[in-house]
Formats: structure tokens, sequence, C-alpha cells
């Protein structure tokens, strides 16, 4: 396998155990265990660490090494404030072209619907980010949907912190088949609108479930 190759594959595999906290925030990042454990030499492991470090992931601490940055209320809150800003605006940008994809937006309505209906959480949870990204795609923007990748894995980071209630999660997926009905109706303004309001319904719910907890 080539070096370039690699590096990424080491990042990939990095971020994902992030992603899915199987790395905790705060977690030290032993360099030695992790070239053991996925069988690299240094140089493409501190080129990954070097790449996470760049995304706000990892952090280098002097004399200690790496390690998960953690994750703090007031980063989180920031999160939701540029999500509110951002995915509207993005989301009205993709809206010129939205209705030419009848058939995705059926798609996910329907599976929505049908996960909704088996109250299957984690299959909602996946459609939730596949619908987000299949929208900002189509806003044919490489420096937005580039953006849109930074802040979705911040917010997988935080989601797998169980920040989100089952109730939570079929609330979001309601409002989502609603977007999709705005959007087949050709009610553009609306349903920039309801995102805005569908990310602070997520979190005015992630505020709840932390106190909460």
């Amino acid at each position: 396998m080539e070096k370039d190759s690699l590096k990424d594959k080491v990042y990939k595999i990095l971020l994902s155990k992030i992603l899915m906290n199987e790395l905790k925030p705060g977690t030290p990042l032993d360099e030695m265990k992790l070239c053991q454990q996925l069988n690299v030499s240094r140089t493409p492991l501190r080129e990954a660490l070097n790449r996470l470090e760049r995304q706000n992931f990892v952090e280098m601490i002097p004399k200690r090494g790496a390690r998960v940055c953690t994750l703090s209320l007031d980063s989180m809150i920031n999160l939701f404030k540029v999500r509110k800003v951002v995915e509207p605006a993005l989301l009205k940008i993709a809206c010129s072209t939205i209705q030419n994809h009848a058939d995705d937006l059926q798609f996910f309505k329907n599976e929505m619907r049908k996960a909704m209906e088996a109250s299957d959480t984690k299959a909602l949870t996946t459609l939730d980010y596949e619908f987000h990204a299949f929208l900002y795609e189509q806003s044919e923007n490489s420096h937005l949907i580039f953006l849109m990748s930074y802040i979705t894995n911040h917010s997988r980071q935080i989601r797998s912190q169980k920040t989100e209630t089952d109730a939570r999660i079929l609330e979001a997926a309601r409002e989502h088949i609603e977007m999709i009905e705005l959007m087949e109706s050709g009610e553009f303004e609306k349903v920039c609108e309801l995102m805005r309001r569908h990310i602070q319904n997520t979190e005015v719910g992630f505020v709840q479930n932390l106190l909460n907890s």
C-alpha cells in the first residue's frame, strides 16, 4: 500500500473510532500502541493525528502527546449556532434543483416512515445523516459541502455521547418528512425555516437531556 493511501486509511480508522465513541473525549492516544494495533509506522500515524488536530478532534499536549479533544458545553452550543446559520442557507441553494430529485425524496420519505412504524431509532439516525448529506450535495458548492462535512462529523461525535432521546429521534424524523413534503410542493421558504427550527429543537432536546442526566 502506498504511503499516501496508508495515512488516509489510518486517518479514516481513527476518525471512525472517535465518531463512534470508541475513542472517547479525553482519551490519551499512545502512538506506540496505535502503531502496533494498526500495523503502521509512526510517520503515517502522525500525519493522521496532525490532520485530526487541524479538524479539532485531537489535541497535542506538550510533553504528554496526543489525546482526543474533550467536549465542552460551550463548544457544543457553538456548533448548534453555526448549524442554524449555515444549514438553512445551504438548503436554500439546494432547493433550486431539489425537485429534479423527486424519486430520492420519495425514497427517504418511505424509508423514514417504515423506520418510524418499527420504532427503529438506529435506522432513523442513519437516515438522518444520509438525508442531510443528500440535501447539501444538491447545492453543488464544493466549499459548502466541505464545511458541512466538518460540521456533520462534529455533530456525529456529540450524538455518540447519547445526547438524544428516542422521542427526539422520532420527532426529528417527522420534521424530515414535513421538509420533504414542503419541497415536493415547492414551499422553499417554509422548508428553510423548518430546517432552522429542526436544528433548534435538536439543541433544546440536547440541553434538556444533559440537565436530566
